[in-house]
């Protein structure tokens, strides 16, 4: 996280104000006895890849020799499994260590990661890595949380729509490239790096590199993408052993889900929980750490994946976490038993008013709850063809028990120790989407074993009537609602609007539209369609309705903020206007096009061009906002905008130094930080950000002449301004590195003087008391604040409090 500065009522960014010291200082230490560290981290993940679409998980066929290579020389788990087969929750799981249950996030486009949750992003930061993430699709954009902890996460998507959609997605080669490219500016230090390859989710695309076979089919399309993602694996590969990286880093390949070929009657993936939908690939890679290859048939889950890495790494699981570390698998160790695997998707439920899914897999077992029951033996019947329920009804039921504790003990609400359920607990089970058999509830709901067929008939009539033929997709969609009386999905309305927009029927379309809301009002996509077609036919009242009623449920959609937008641009309220569109650029920083509406409605009545004052605070505002959603490659586009109208703006420069630094480009920061300095002599966050970027440079180097120039910046910028806190923290880490402990200590406790509640402030007084052989009054004070401030902070803070207060008293 980065500090806003308040002050003169600028919008300029401090850097980070050397934040964690303490913490990182002493994980430094403990890994320095280890002959194999410390490393650095990339986690590649692939999205919708099925375990059997790769050569070493046994597809004879398959053509990915790099990922083969990596699973004949590293860990192999040849059982992971996704908690839900759905790319949002699935990374919300892998980067959390905790199930849907407990993170809150159950399915795509409608959730966010809530803020209080820690991922392996914030746990590596505080630690000193480098945090950058590179994605390549719409389902993880920043807005839905995925984005915490990162200090550069690059979701750049080359286009001028209005708003980004499903279909908005990166290529292999381009996340390729981008990861080379930070990777060159970002040299020295440890890093985590995640990169998302979205390639072979649908629609298959066939690719020249890959070899022809590969085109025969929809399967074998699939593979090839899956093919083509193996040959930039291998780019990346070479890359790191180029740099001399790759024995230095832990390499972890991995699935978010799979992807269904009508095994079970599904088409891609979210609906059903078979095993072509969860299970994935999970390799491990480091010639190091993981000298002896295995293959692991023990099952782990993806909610296991985060443990491990943090035991790798020597550092602590924050509380909360809900996996089990395998490392002792990968070590060779066998467990008692099978971990019990949890699975869940309620994309039916949500899509289609079906009943949701909810399962475990115990032993070689697997039971899906729903109103018919599935049980699968799983050791004779991979396939899950033969459905054991009546057949083993006591297992069966026993399996429900457990699952229903299971999900009681998971769920955030949920109390500590083994108890009965209660009737709020029963309560809690239906909201989290687990319905017995025997439940009312459940004779309430449709099966989706059941209503997967209406659903695709209606699929393919929606295909013809993109095909044109609108006439015959609406006869066919009569014939199917006469056929199945009091039936209704969402496609029906779908089709019925395309049909009769298409037909000169505009007034009938609208209305279908209409009904769709009545019928399903939880979903904002009829809402948001009706919304702009009104806008376009100037019913502006009725669509501004349709707005608010999503924002209220859903503040980060950003297209309804757009049309609101639109709106005021049509009644010419330009203020109200930019006041939309702002907060859509907020949920969506990298859409160029709204960007471009901002910087046009910046200009005065009448004017076309010009650096006038209105412009640039418009484009600064912008630039704020992409700094603080870490957006860096954005943000410097606007502020090099704003230093072509007025190169001697001030805060533009500190902004963009705060960005170059931010981006491992120490000596550009510098120059811009002095060149505000220069401009304003007054300026002390400039100053104070020249002696980051110094001790920075120590730190890299090693170059101890950088300590009395940082030390002479941070006392410039305190004469200038007593009360800057990262001056004062600066200032006592220089301190620390001269060996000046005493003088350390004074600085950070001016830091917790200005800011009582800082906790990275407490943990650096702390260890510069210890490193002065002051434990005693270390200890004191940190047994104060945990006393008066434990209760706020982050579950990661609270975590890497205990553990310096226990590694002080031991």
């Amino acid at each position: 996280m980065i500090e806003r500065e308040r002050g003169a009522g600028r919008d300029f960014f401090s850097l980070p104000a050397l934040a964690a010291l303490a913490v990182f200082l002493l994980t430094a230490a403990a890994c320095a006895g280890r002959k194999d560290g410390p490393f650095n981290l990339l986690v590649i993940t692939l999205d919708t890849t099925r375990a059997d679409s790769i050569g070493a998980y046994g597809n004879a066929d398959a053509a990915t020799p790099q990922l083969d290579r990596l699973a004949a020389g590293g860990i192999m788990f040849r059982n992971c499994y996704a908690a839900v087969p759905l790319t949002l929750p699935s990374h919300c799981t892998l980067f959390t260590g905790r199930y849907p249950l407990a993170h809150r996030v159950r399915n795509n486009g409608t959730y966010y990661l809530p803020a209080d949750e820690t991922t392996l992003a914030e746990i590596l930061r505080a630690r000193g890595f480098r945090t950058f993430a590179c994605i390549a699709s719409f389902t993880l954009l920043s807005k839905f949380g995925i984005g915490q902890g990162f200090e550069a996460f690059d979701e750049t998507f080359r286009q001028k729509q209005a708003t980004l959609n499903y279909n908005d997605e990166i290529p292999a080669d381009e996340i390729t490239r981008k990861f080379a490219a930070w990777l060159e500016n970002n040299r020295g230090g440890r890093f985590f790096t995640w990169l998302h390859f979205f390639d072979p989710h649908s629609p298959y695309r066939v690719h020249p590199e890959v070899d022809g076979r590969f085109a025969a089919s929809e399967r074998l399309k699939y593979e090839g993408e899956i093919a083509y993602v193996d040959l930039h694996i291998g780019k990346i590969i070479r890359l790191l052993e180029s740099k001399k990286l790759l024995e230095k880093t832990i390499l972890v390949i991995v699935g978010d889900h799979g992807e269904a070929f009508g095994e079970h009657g599904e088409f891609g993936h979210g609906i059903f929980c078979y095993e072509e939908s969860l299970k994935v690939p999970l390799i491990l890679y480091n010639s190091i750490l993981f000298a002896k290859n295995k293959r692991i048939d023990s099952r782990v889950s993806l909610a296991d994946v985060l443990p491990s890495l943090l035991h790798y790494l020597a550092i602590p699981c924050p509380e909360g976490v809900q996996g089990k570390s395998f490392h002792n698998l990968a070590a060779g160790e066998r467990e008692k038993r099978q971990r019990d695997i949890y699975f869940e998707s309620r994309f039916g439920m949500e899509a289609n008013n079906w009943a949701p899914i909810t399962g475990l897999i115990a032993d070689g077992h697997k039971y899906i709850s729903l109103v018919e029951p599935e049980l699968y033996d799983l050791g004779r019947d991979p396939g899950e063809r033969a459905n054991l329920y009546r057949q083993k009804n006591i297992l069966a039921r026993d399996l429900d028990q457990k699952l229903r504790r299971f999900i009681i003990e998971r769920a955030p609400a949920g109390k500590a120790g083994r108890r009965e359920l209660s009737v709020d607990d029963l309560s809690s089970l239906k909201t989290l989407g687990y319905i017995t058999p025997a439940s009312a509830k459940s004779r309430d709901m449709v099966d989706p074993k059941r209503g997967l067929g209406l659903y695709l008939e209606v699929e393919a009539l929606k295909q013809k009537a993109a095909a044109g033929d609108f006439l015959g997709a609406q006869s066919g969609l009569e014939q199917v609602m006469a056929r199945n009386p009091g039936a209704l999905l969402p496609n029906f309305f779908e089709l019925e609007f395309t049909v009769k927009k298409n037909t000169g029927r505009m007034p009938e379309a609208l209305a279908a539209l209409e009904k769709a809301i009545a019928a399903f009002p939880g979903q904002d996509s009829f809402k948001i369609i009706l919304a702009t077609e009104l806008v376009a036919r100037n019913e502006l009242a009725r669509a501004r309705e349709l707005c608010r009623e999503i924002l209220a449920g859903n503040p980060r959609f950003a297209a309804a903020w757009i049309l609101l937008g639109d709106i005021s641009r049509k009644q010419n309220d330009r203020q109200q206007a930019v006041a939309h569109y702002r907060q859509a650029l907020a949920s969506e920083p990298q859409n160029t096009r709204v960007r471009d509406i901002l910087s046009e409605l910046s200009l005065p009545a009448g004017r076309t061009g010009g650096g006038d004052a209105e412009r640039l605070a418009g484009l600064e505002s912008e630039a704020v906002a992409l700094i603080a959603a870490n957006r860096l490659t954005e943000a410097r586009t606007v502020l090099e905008d704003i230093l072509r109208l007025d190169p001697r703006r001030v805060d533009a420069l500190v902004n963009m130094g705060t960005v170059a630094y931010r981006s491992g480009e120490f000596a550009p920061a510098l120059r811009y930080f002095q060149e505000a300095a220069r401009l304003d002599p007054r300026h002390a966050l400039a100053l104070s950000n020249m002696g980051i970027v110094c001790f920075s440079l120590f730190q890299k180097n090693g170059d101890r002449a950088q300590l009395p120039l940082a030390l002479g910046h941070f006392n410039a910028a305190l004469r200038l301004d007593p009360r800057l806190g990262d001056a004062y923290n600066g200032r006592g880490a220089v301190y620390l590195a001269l060996n000046k402990g005493a003088k350390a200590v004074g600085d950070f406790k001016k830091v917790i003087a200005l800011k009582p509640g800082d906790v990275d402030a407490h943990f650096n007084v702390a260890f510069a008391l210890v490193s002065s052989g002051r434990k005693s009054e270390a200890l004191d004070i940190l047994v104060r604040f945990k006393k008066s401030y434990y209760t706020k902070l982050a579950p990661q803070d609270r975590s890497e409090l205990d553990a310096l207060i226990a590694e002080i008293t031991s």
